[in-house]
């Protein structure tokens, strides 16, 4: 039963950052749970709208915080900062955020954590365990627009780091076991 759950979940990320990235292509999803009757969730194609006012509206947003976004922000908090000091898990999150504010990273937070090889937590399954209270009052602070990192678009754990392009990257603080660094 949590297995179905968790697909559901997962689908309803993608569609949500499908849509919340204003995507210009036609897509489409097919969910078929066993026994039971398929579900289709199709997106339009956006190319050639002529209606200023329509297009303006579609634009994407540059911070989304819905509850949806909110969650998947703790439980990325809690699957890559679990066992850091309470201020290095709101500066993860402030990393998301601000990647959220590039312009080199996608407009939404979803967007920038299911980003391919972004992080760990999500590679490696963490992420789907259910974040504990202080995660998720990281995440509301962190959404709140508190940010310790100092503005950092990125983080690494020089214990377990093994890229290195990341100890090129400048750093501006250390918070705990993470270096955050732009």
């Amino acid at each position: 039963m949590r297995k179905k759950y968790r697909t559901l979940f997962l689908t309803a990320i993608l569609v949500v950052t499908l849509f919340a990235q204003g995507a210009a292509y036609s897509t489409s999803l097919s969910l078929r749970p066993k026994g039971g009757k398929g579900v289709q969730i199709s997106k339009a194609d956006k190319v050639g709208k002529t209606d200023k006012r329509v297009a303006a509206s579609e634009s994407p947003s540059r911070g989304v915080s819905n509850r949806d976004e909110y969650m998947i922000l703790a439980h990325l908090i809690y699957g890559e900062a679990r066992g850091e000091p309470y201020v290095g898990k709101v500066a993860v999150g402030a990393v998301v955020l601000n990647r959220v504010k590039s312009s080199k990273f996608s407009n939404s937070i979803s967007g920038v954590i299911y980003q391919p090889g972004a992080f760990t937590a999500v590679a490696e399954g963490q992420m789907w365990m259910d974040p504990d209270n202080e995660s998720v009052r990281a995440a509301k602070d962190a959404l709140s627009g508190w940010d310790p990192s100092g503005g950092a678009i990125y983080y690494y754990n020089p214990a377990k780091t093994t890229s290195r392009w990341i100890w090129a990257r400048p750093v501006l603080t250390v918070i705990g076991r993470h270096r955050f660094a732009r």
